[in-house]
This record gives structure tokens, sequence and C-alpha cells, in this order.
């Protein structure tokens, strides 16, 4: 496991996990994680999965966004764009590591979207498969969400004290993580589009439903596990599906 800086101005943090040198596949995977709490929630089980992705033979780089994580930038500063080109400089750092010609990407809740919404913002990823853990469908309902989530979080005595003053918060600080106003209108207009991908799993947990998708094109596994990513009282839960790990490996192949 080797955590490193790259990017132009080395401004992006990401852990690069190398196959076992007697095992290696030469073929390389791509993770890309949701945000905020989200990201928090599913830090372990990311982990696990990059570890078990380079035991099976597999060069795996996780990283995180500018302005996220331990990425430079502040998260007031933070743009749905610039993600964008962290994925595509993200996939040309692994490629250029690992040596290898064949990428594979793996995006969970929000990564899942911008991953399928590449190639609409200018991008063209060169993946061979993508597996989609849960992805977001609307990005405002998935904005709703959040906000209802906040607000029931900080109402809840039991957490917090409770003023009157309802300005006495930051304005765009939700479930302990600041926002901008430019990212939020962005995320506020995100939606999932499949239109260009080939050779698409997504990976569906108990409480995410996926019955519009087109299955002429995408693959869907249903995991009988719950990762309650709406749930207020599992919001400093780490999610341990144990199986995932199985799953998304198993898609990967």
């Amino acid at each position: 496991m080797n955590p490193f800086f790259f990017g132009d101005n080395k401004n992006l943090f990401g852990i690069y996990h190398s196959p076992g040198a007697e095992r290696d596949l030469r073929t390389s995977v791509l993770i890309c994680n949701p945000i905020g709490h989200e990201y928090i929630r599913s830090y372990q089980v990311v982990r696990r999965l990059a570890k078990r992705l380079s035991s099976e033979g597999y060069h795996v780089l996780r990283f995180d966004y500018s302005c996220t994580g331990d990425s430079h930038g502040e998260s007031t500063s933070a743009d749905l764009l610039a993600w964008y080109s962290d994925i595509d400089t993200a996939a040309k750092e692994l490629m250029e590591i690992s040596g290898s010609e064949n990428l594979l990407q793996i995006g969970i809740r929000l990564g899942a979207t911008l991953l399928v919404n590449l190639s609409s913002e200018g991008y063209k990823p060169d993946a061979s498969r993508t597996i989609l853990w849960d992805p977001v469908i609307s990005g405002e309902d998935y904005l709703d969400k959040m906000q209802a989530m906040h607000r029931e979080m900080s109402e809840d005595a039991n957490r917090y004290l409770i003023y009157d003053d309802k300005n006495v918060s930051a304005k765009y600080e939700w479930l302990g993580y600041k926002y901008n106003e430019k990212l939020l209108e962005q995320l506020k207009r995100l939606s999932f589009s499949s239109g260009s991908l080939h050779n698409v799993s997504v990976i569906s947990t108990v409480g995410e439903h996926y019955n519009d998708f087109d299955t002429s094109r995408l693959h869907i596994e249903t995991v009988k596990e719950n990762c309650n990513w709406d749930d207020i009282n599992k919001i400093e839960d780490f999610i341990l599906v144990k199986e995932l790990p199985d799953y998304i490996v198993k898609a990967v192949k």
C-alpha cells in the first residue's frame, strides 16, 4: 500500500495497492469514492475491497477528489467539473504506474454517477468494465435527502443543544461537511445517464431501486443487505457489508 500525491500540481491524494509479484493480472482498477458522510461510512469497506482486489492480482488506486479528504483545497471551493478532471487524471496516473493496458473502474454512490457522466463532460474513459455501487440517480433527490437528514440530526436534543435561532448553523453545512453554493447547484442538476457506457454492472443494496434502468445495457445485482444510506440513526456507523467485496470482485472478473 503506497500513499502519495499526484496530478500536475501534486494536489490529489491517492493510495495505490500493488498486486503481489507472483500474481500480476496486468489489469488496473480505479475506485471512485462517495463524498461527505458517505465517504466516511464506506471507508472501511472500500479499503477492504482495494486490498482484496490487489491480493487477486489487480493494480488498484483509490483517491480523494480535489477539495475533499486528504487532497488539497477546502471543501468550500469544491467544484463538480474539477472532479471529472480528477477522475481522468487518476485513471491516467494508475495506468502509468501499473504499466497495464486494461482499465476497470468502480464507483460508489456519487462516485458512480460521476463515472457514468464522464463522456458527457468531454472525457473519453477507456475502461473495459464499470461497476457501480448504489449510484445516485437524481442529484436533486440526493440533496433533498441529505438536507432532511441534517435537519433531523440538528433538531435531536439527544445530540445537540437546541437553539431558538434557526440561523445558528452554517448555511451550507450539512451533516458535518461544508459545501458551497456553486457545488450544490451542480449537484442539483446532476442525473444518471448510462447511454455511453458498455459492460456495466450495478451493485444494488436493499433500499435502492433501479427498476427503470435499461437492463439490456446494465446488469443489476442485488445484495441482500441494507447500507441505510438515508437512515439518520446509522449516520455514525461504518458500512460493513461482509459480502459486498465478494460481489464486486465477482463483477470485476
